[in-house]
């Protein structure tokens, strides 16, 4: 019984996702993720959102496991050591660490939740910051 209920939810999960368009729903996470329900909403410009892979990825490996209110994400760049920051890639919340990839343009150095964000960041700088 119990089997055939979850088997049930699963297949009405499997339906919401395929009747609402891949990258809206992705969209809307991600922008969930940055504080809003939707992008603009939050503020967020398409041209400065996070990258919705990353986002997926990196919300289940370098986001920050403990609890937290918006009022301790410090803004970047800026962001030290012990500090909780977002990063400009993903998008997701992490803390800071000394071996927290960084990345300086125009003299101002950000940093990244992992060495794939950073290696992003530095390929395509103007499509994660406001440059």
């Amino acid at each position: 019984m119990r089997y055939r209920f979850l088997g049930i939810v699963t297949l009405a999960l499997a339906a919401v996702a395929f009747a609402t368009p891949a990258r809206q729903l992705v969209t809307s996470r991600v922008c969930a993720l940055m504080g809003g329900s939707t992008c603009e909403s939050s503020g967020a410009s398409a041209a400065h959102a996070p990258d919705p892979t990353m986002s997926m990825v990196c919300e289940r490996s370098c986001a920050a496991k403990v609890p937290y209110r918006q009022d301790q994400i410090v803004s970047q760049p800026g962001a030290r050591p012990g500090d909780l920051a977002r990063c400009p890639v993903s998008g997701v919340v992490f803390a800071v660490h000394q071996e927290s990839p960084t990345f300086t343009v125009r003299g101002k150095t950000y940093r990244t939740c992992c060495e794939t964000c950073v290696t992003k960041l530095r390929k395509n700088p103007a499509r994660f910051l406001a440059l």
